[in-house]
């Protein structure tokens, strides 16, 4: 499909210059000598680029069409261009969504790069999108419960707020997915999700690993250590397991909490990372706290707590999830859709899945490696749980 660009300009020499040139390159353009005309265009022709005169008589000028275009959702990059525009001009242009701003006579091979640029950026954007659409799916939280109802009702208003958030409940109860979500769906989901495991770490080197150790000196041969901050700088920290956080760290942690900033090992100066903090625990904090191997504090500066009540008090939940990982494992052999008759699924909804989802999903895995056929019976189950 070719490349849509709309050329707006109270000159019409100018544009038709421009409509061949543009033309000779390949693309599919179209002009328009007025604010007016450029919105109807806009909205009918619906350009990947517009190029967009500044000035222009009637009663809308360039900027006034370019927050139009903008407020209209358009996915439009939009160059202004001026015979005499102002600095003052470019940055009120830029502040409402403008790509850039091309001085009158243009020149063509600077347009040209320009168009190549914003091309390979609304590329790129597409591509990051459409990673973004796929990882949401993978991510989607499974269920009907009031419980998954009021997670994905609160979710989005913790991924717009920074107040750290922890996630409380036993192991394989999709708290890392939690996290994500709150991470995938809000401003922080165009940079990174870091995830720190705690329990894996030895309790020695949790600070340099969260916090970052400074080369001893210059030319020592030990090199440093980048802190799990830094790479989270403007998205999110996933420290998993919290509970095995040392004390010492738990410190650190809570002060940069409170102020945004820390201390890598061996350095004096004061690092600044905005990063969400997210935590996850199979731990009864509060139990933790009474036995002073939890900072009282740094539990009373989770401002959100998240507790995920187990499986079997989620009925709805699991028959949910056997019908999704039934569907997933079809598609990923890829087979026949499997089906369980009425016995077969109410002894699973009934089963105690101790390690809850991450057993659940193995199991049904396990039906698709060892039956061929496609409707399974109670006795089957049986054979294999």
């Amino acid at each position: 499909m070719k490349t849509k660009i709309l050329v707006v300009d109270d000159e019409p020499s100018i544009v038709q210059v421009l409509l061949d040139l543009l033309a000779d390159e390949g693309y599919e353009a179209q002009g328009a000598f007025n604010g007016e005309e450029a919105l109807k265009l806009s909205a009918s022709f619906r350009p990947d680029i517009v190029l967009l005169d500044i000035w222009m008589p009637g009663s809308l000028d360039g900027l006034d069409v370019l927050k139009e275009i903008k407020s209209k959702g358009s996915l439009a990059e939009v160059v202004m261009m001026s015979g005499h525009g102002t600095i003052e001009t470019a940055v009120q242009a830029t502040k409402v969504g403008a790509w850039g701003f091309l001085e009158k006579p243009l020149v063509f091979d600077k347009l040209h790069i320009l168009i190549k640029q914003i091309l390979i950026f609304q590329k790129e954007k597409k591509e990051k999108n459409l990673l973004l659409s796929r990882l949401r799916e993978d991510i989607s939280l499974i269920g009907s419960s009031s419980f998954i109802k009021n997670c994905k009702k609160n979710i989005l208003a913790l991924s717009k707020s920074s107040s750290p958030v922890l996630i409380y409940g036993e192991a394989s109860l999709g708290k890392k997915i939690l996290a994500k979500n709150i991470h995938y769906m809000g401003g922080r989901s165009s940079y990174d999700f870091i995830s720190y495991f705690c329990a894996h770490s030895a309790q020695n080197l949790q600070i340099e690993e969260i916090f970052g150790r400074e080369k001893a000196f210059r030319f020592s041969e030990e090199e440093g250590q980048r802190s799990q901050l830094s790479y989270a700088h403007k998205g999110s920290l996933f420290l998993r397991n919290i509970e095995f956080l040392n004390l010492e760290a738990q410190e650190q942690l809570y002060n940069f909490i409170k102020t945004s900033q820390y201390q890598s090992v061996g350095s004096d100066k004061k690092h600044s990372s905005d990063v969400h903090i997210l935590a996850s625990t199979a731990s009864n904090l509060k139990e933790k706290v009474k036995q002073k191997t939890f900072l009282k504090k740094l539990y009373e500066a989770f401002e959100e707590i998240i507790e995920v009540p187990p499986l079997s008090e989620r009925k709805e939940d699991l028959q949910d999830l056997i019908f999704y990982f039934l569907s997933h494992f079809s598609k990923k052999e890829p087979c026949a859709l499997k089906f369980l008759d009425k016995e077969a699924l109410n002894f699973l909804l009934n089963h105690q899945w101790k390690f809850h989802i991450k057993e659940l999903k193995n199991f049904i895995e396990k039906i698709y490696i060892v039956y061929k056929k496609q409707n399974l019976n109670l006795q089957d189950i049986k054979q294999i749980i």
